[in-house]
């Protein structure tokens, strides 16, 4: 029985192969995406109330250098160094002054974020597009294989149930398989784009005090503007 069914769905219109062999590649995609964000995200939150749990002490240069190069991967402390190594730059070319920092660090830091969100989110319209697209795959499939069962059907001069049946089954297992891999997909889209907000509103919530942190400890290294 069961070897006889694995035949009628092998065995059935190439179109309705075919859909299933994309759901099954779409399928491998989403699960790699999915695996690999629930890490990422997980990891980022975490380390991004480590960080701030640190940067809420008193923290000299040193500790301030310690503290990014610790948490290098975190999106906070690669916006913190890239709106650093852009004040410096700015301040060498004689662009802004010391005091002029926060100005900057308010108009830097949190275009940073945002961009370096959108870079670890990247992965997220993919899984968008198989929770829209793969329903649509399965129902292909199962147009193309009715149809197939259908010309069978025509043929035949006594039609039966049990001999129906098996065809058309065959044929509805491919929106079965769209479903089974857009769901997962979906749920998976909408629980990351959740996370996201949680860390965005995190940051948001202390992005104040680490810009003043960020522009007094600016201000402090560039000792010859502070003595004037």
């Amino acid at each position: 029985m069961h070897s006889s069914f694995l035949s009628l769905i092998f065995n059935n219109d190439p179109f309705y192969l075919a859909s299933l062999l994309i759901l099954l590649c779409l399928s491998l995609l989403s699960w790699t995406i999915i695996l690999k964000q629930i890490i990422a995200i997980r990891k980022e939150i975490r380390q991004t109330h480590a960080l701030l749990i640190r940067f809420s002490t008193s923290v000299t240069q040193t500790k301030f250098i310690q503290y990014i190069n610790e948490y290098n991967t975190t999106l906070l402390s690669q916006a913190v160094q890239s709106t650093y190594h852009e004040l410096k730059t700015l301040y060498k070319n004689d662009v802004i002054t010391a005091k002029q920092s926060f100005t900057q660090i308010n108009e830097s830091l949190p275009s940073y974020i945002a961009v370096l969100m959108q870079n670890k989110s990247r992965s997220l319209p993919t899984l968008a597009t198989i929770s829209a697209s793969a329903p649509f795959i399965g129902l292909f499939g199962t147009v193309s294989g009715m149809i197939r069962a259908l010309y069978h059907i025509g043929g035949m001069n006594n039609v039966q149930l049990n001999i129906i049946a098996p065809d058309v089954s065959a044929a509805l297992i491919a929106t079965g398989v769209g479903l089974f891999v857009a769901i997962p997909a979906l749920v998976s889209f909408n629980y990351f784009k959740y996370k996201e907000q949680v860390l965005l509103t995190l940051l948001n919530k202390n992005l104040f005090s680490i810009q003043i942190l960020l522009h007094s400890l600016f201000y402090e290294t560039n000792t010859n503007e502070f003595n004037n």
